[in-house]
């Protein structure tokens, strides 16, 4: 999720989590997609609870939907009044704060060690895709795709087994934005292994 920071009571910006194999979830999605509002919403379904210091700890974590959605015109409210008009637990709808840093956790944006989805698994109205987009977008000045391409190459090239070595190679080459960016993929290429 995006950096917390004591989000006020009452907001027009909110996050929720639901569950795809919950019934009543799936009707407050239908309603978020149906009410108007702005909204932005990924299947969460390839997370983990792995802890890269353990390889072998890859339970997968229950599949989940990440819903940002909002509006500019009405009043701001509270996320038991928003819950309640979902018909769902208040648990599951939090207040947003800063809402590019909000899209761009849809996809683990910035969050090496998480799963990176691509921007065409969110679904959402134009406004918020366009933010999160174009978020992304104005961050990635370079051009990573070489730098990642070398660091798989070296990995594949030179039989590396340990993560030690990349992270030498990616220090030596000047990789290492690339690979905190790019970090799951490169360790599951190692796990390939």
């Amino acid at each position: 999720m995006a950096k917390e920071r004591n989000p006020p009571s009452k907001s027009r910006l909110f996050h929720a989590i639901l569950y795809p194999d919950c019934p009543s979830h799936v009707e407050a999605l239908e309603y978020i997609k149906r009410s108007g509002w702005s909204f932005a919403y990924i299947l969460h379904d390839k997370d983990t609870f792995d802890n890269i210091s353990d390889e072998n700890d890859t339970d997968e974590k229950k599949a989940h939907y990440h819903i940002i959605f909002g509006w500019s015109v009405a009043s701001a409210r509270s996320s038991s009044g928003v819950s309640k008009e979902l018909k769902i637990e208040e648990r599951f709808v939090k207040v947003a704060s800063v809402k590019s840093e909000n899209l761009c956790y849809l996809v683990h944006y910035n969050l090496p060690s998480k799963h990176q989805y691509s921007i065409t698994e969110v679904y959402g109205t134009q406004d918020y895709i366009k933010i999160l987009t174009d978020t992304i977008r104005n961050d990635d000045s370079k051009d990573e795709s070489e730098e990642l391409l070398a660091i798989l190459d070296f990995v594949e090239d030179n039989s590396i087994r340990k993560l030690s070595e990349v992270l030498r190679f990616c220090a030596k080459e000047g990789y290492l934005n690339t690979y905190r960016k790019y970090q799951y993929t490169v360790i599951s290429v190692l796990k390939e292994r």
